[in-house]
């Protein structure tokens, strides 16, 4: 076996000095002639130890992970070895190994050391062994929710992800957690700058319909981690878009008002407080609401009706950021809220115009350069008719003058546009 493998060693060291003019796979050479011939898949898994430089060193992997498909009692001594020499690369080497070698009756041996591996400091080391939970996870779920607590997430989004993977789409494993440790796997995941990855938006929409106050208690508390952490920009608490990706399920299960009611406080609080970062709450309330529909209208206007000036103030800031299309409708909320605004002094009530005006005239736009835009005339055309049913003292008239004036300057910029482009045609 020993003149074998030279000769191995020699081609393998042709292969690499071709670069990228050599096109084939030693890797799958390797491998099948690991799992072929066992005495092979031990010499070239232990190569590295006796010499990292060995050619037969760059496919640890393949030979580790033929040995612990065939139940070879030295793989885990190899491996545990090999991670034992601290090297960075050949601990990735092994996880590679477990990712894609260990099954769900694993010996105990072999779980231990893939604990150790999906708890290690290097992020990519734990993804790679992470891969093991895609058929341990089918075997044996429980078994697999152990690596939820074990894992090292630390500040890693994509370990993140790839647990909420897991969850996401192995449902077994995801009916067998408690309320307790749904609580405790969210907790992790405090620390993670972004949460932009889409595992991670997915598993939040599920969670929502079955533990609907964890994940606002989740989503609450990172906005809270916001204002102290010290990467301060860098740490978005809510996700851009969350409403359109996460999917959340809070009217499904009966828990909108509660919801909407928390996140009311936490604006109040935040007003009260002078807090600089409302953003993050404006974007949580319309996530949670989706639609801006009448039971959300209802449960605001009831609202207004007895809150004080802080919580005034919050309704204002999260009507900011919510979809404008009910501004040009729904003409007796709007007076509603103004008009509740009002009993506050000016200073406030033109906070809520401003709110509501935003919310009318931010968007996404789209048309025919040259030509005004769609949205701009049925902005125009449904604030011109507002203000016809408006009555004179209505506390409303200045909001819809806003939001008319802001189209028709906006129809005027398409005007010029349209000229400079004729000019543009006629020189040419």
């Amino acid at each position: 076996m020993t003149e074998a493998l030279d000769v191995l060693r020699k081609r393998l060291t042709v292969f690499a000095s071709a670069g990228s003019a050599f096109h084939g796979e030693p890797h799958i050479f390797i491998r099948l002639l690991c799992e072929m011939w066992p005495e092979a898949a031990q010499a070239i898994a232990r190569s590295a130890l006796t010499d990292p430089n060995d050619p037969l060193a760059r496919y640890t992997e393949q030979a580790l992970a033929a040995l612990l498909m065939a139940g070879a009692p030295q793989a885990v001594e190899i491996a545990s070895a090999l991670v034992e020499t601290a090297n960075v690369e050949l601990k990735r080497r092994v996880a590679f190994a477990f990712g894609r070698a260990s099954q769900g009756d694993a010996r105990p041996e072999e779980l231990t050391l893939l604990e150790r591996l999906c708890g290690d400091e290097d992020a990519v080391t734990v993804r790679e062994a992470l891969d093991a939970l895609y058929r341990i996870g089918r075997d044996n779920p429980v078994l697999a929710k152990r690596f939820f607590s074990t894992s090292n997430i630390g500040t890693s989004e994509e370990v993140a992800d790839q647990l909420a993977s897991h969850f996401c789409s192995q449902e077994p494993l995801r009916k067998s957690f408690t309320e307790n440790e749904v609580q405790a796997f969210l907790a992790t995941l405090i620390p993670l700058e972004q949460m932009d990855k889409h595992w991670l938006q997915e598993m939040l929409g599920l969670l929502s319909a079955s533990h609907p106050e964890l994940v606002l208690d989740f989503l609450l508390a990172r906005i809270a981690q916001a204002e102290r952490d010290l990467r301060t920009y860098r740490y978005r608490a809510i996700p851009f878009h969350l409403d359109l990706r996460a999917q959340f399920k809070f009217r499904e299960t009966g828990y909108l008002r509660t919801a909407m009611a928390r996140v009311l406080a936490a604006a109040r609080d935040a007003q009260e407080r002078k807090s600089k970062d409302s953003g993050s709450l404006n974007d949580l309330f319309a996530a949670i609401v989706g639609q801006f529909d009448g039971e959300v209208r209802a449960y605001l206007s009831e609202y207004v009706t007895t809150a004080d000036a802080p919580g005034m103030a919050a309704v204002a800031q999260v009507l900011s950021e919510v979809r404008g299309d009910f501004v040009l409708t729904e003409l007796e909320f709007i007076e509603h809220i103004l008009r509740n605004a009002s009993r506050f002094g000016p200073a406030l009530k033109e906070k809520a115009e401003y709110a509501l005006y935003r919310a009318a005239t931010t968007g996404m736009r789209s048309g025919t350069r040259g030509k005004p835009f769609p949205e701009d005339v049925a902005q125009k055309q449904g604030a011109e008719k507002a203000l016809e049913q408006l009555r004179l003292g209505s506390p409303a008239r200045k909001l819809f003058t806003w939001i008319r004036d802001h189209a028709q300057e906006q129809m005027k910029r398409s005007d010029l546009e349209a000229e400079l482009l004729e000019d543009e045609e006629s020189e040419s």
